[in-house]
């Protein structure tokens, strides 16, 4: 393209026409129309930098929006050379148009998959320090915030008595929204039928690049618009194969979501869930742990208890066998001396069957007294200090078995 200051004439090649959604069989728009095919927000930019390079005769560039007629916006890159004649005068303006929308857009998603490389790395960090469910939800809300650049994040945990879906951490410019939006539920009504609730109740991800327009945001689009939420994701949150809750993330640029960053932050969700698992398995160790304490804590109480049973028993035992000693041994004394006595005074009177008698008389006391020393030896065992030794019980088992 070229402008002429001296002939007022502006001159486009074919490629220019095709660039900006024109036919080149059409005249090159006026003045007017050519300002309506740049974006509202480039029109100064476009301005000053044309008046720089007239003014001081040097080659600039810059990078416009232009709004073609068909609706497919495009970007382009601008190189603008003034051409000085000998006065130093600017007679002539000539210049490219390059069509650079698609490395925009590699440029735009490489920024937005680097973003989000930049939250599953600290997401995977914070799971590694985190055991706590609680901080687990926080913290990956802050996450997404601070590295994904997101507009909004909040967790939601699913109540299973009423079905509804209860917000327990978010972060970023929630605004109240969580408060005055109508409660989400996971029933098949329109309560249940945004994003976040058909991503709980079909157990898959959800979302939505168009919350203007989708008829899913309907009951929550106002309120939505009102904080700059464009689009949104909500991922279930999966533990132990159940579905628990819900992340769902929202952000202020309408057609965000594509299959990379889908992908990205599926992988996000699956820390997360990871993460509380281990966090349950954690909490269930600490709970056996201290159902362990409590039962040695009980049968160190009931050692104790028996302990006591047991000296009180080995007391009574002690007495009783102190009053056998005592009571029996002397009347069997007697019985011993006088049959004794029998034997030595009147054996001839007796006779033969009479010392018989006598004499198993005798013997039986003396079984009786053996008997009664016998149990004096048995109650004083508990007294006895005990002692271990080594046994070899498979020399033992061979010696039976031979």
């Amino acid at each position: 393209w070229n402008y002429d200051f001296i002939s007022r004439k502006t001159t486009w090649s074919k490629e220019i026409f095709h660039i900006m959604g024109l036919d080149p069989k059409l005249e090159i728009p006026d003045y007017d129309q050519f300002k309506k095919l740049i974006h509202p927000d480039d029109w100064h930019k476009l301005s000053e930098t044309t008046l720089e390079s007239i003014k001081k005769g040097a080659v600039k560039e810059l990078e416009l929006r232009i709004k073609r007629s068909n609706g497919n916006d495009c970007t382009v890159f601008i190189i603008c050379t003034p051409l000085v004649n000998l006065a130093g005068k600017v007679t002539k303006l000539n210049g490219i148009i390059q069509d650079i929308t698609e490395r925009k857009q590699s440029e735009k998603e490489l920024i937005k998959a680097n973003r989000l490389y930049k939250v599953i790395s600290q997401i995977n960090q914070m799971v590694v320090r985190n055991r706590v469910r609680e901080k687990i939800f926080t913290e990956a809300c802050d996450i997404v915030i601070k590295y994904g650049k997101f507009r909004m994040a909040w967790i939601g945990l699913v109540n299973e008595k009423n079905t509804t879906i209860t917000p327990v951490a978010w972060a970023g410019a929630e605004l109240g929204y969580l408060n005055k939006i109508k409660a989400i539920t996971t029933n098949n009504n329109p309560d249940g039928n945004g994003p976040t609730g058909l991503a709980i109740r079909n157990g898959k991800l959800y979302y939505c690049n168009d919350i203007a327009n989708a008829p899913v945001m309907e009951i929550w689009r106002d309120e939505a618009l009102e904080r700059n939420y464009r689009s949104s994701i909500a991922l279930p949150i999966i533990v132990r194969k159940k579905i628990i809750g819900v992340f769902t993330i929202y952000i202020s640029e309408p057609d965000f979501f594509n299959q990379s960053e889908i992908d990205l932050l599926s992988q996000v969700t699956t820390d997360i869930s990871f993460a509380l698992e281990v966090a349950e398995t954690e909490k269930n160790r600490l709970e056996a742990g201290k159902a362990i304490k409590r039962l040695n804590a009980e049968l160190e109480q009931r050692v104790i208890l028996r302990t006591l049973q047991l000296e009180n028993i080995n007391k009574e035992l002690e007495a009783f066998t102190y009053s056998v000693s005592h009571d029996l041994r002397s009347p069997l004394h007697n019985i011993n001396g006088w049959s004794q006595v029998l034997l030595e005074e009147c054996k001839d009177q007796l006779g033969e069957n009479g010392c018989t008698y006598l004499d198993r008389v005798l013997i039986e006391t003396k079984r009786m007294s053996n008997l009664i020393d016998d149990l004096l030896k048995l109650s004083k065992v508990t007294l006895i200090e005990k002692k271990s030794d080594r046994v070899d019980l498979t020399a033992i088992a061979q010696n039976i078995a031979t």
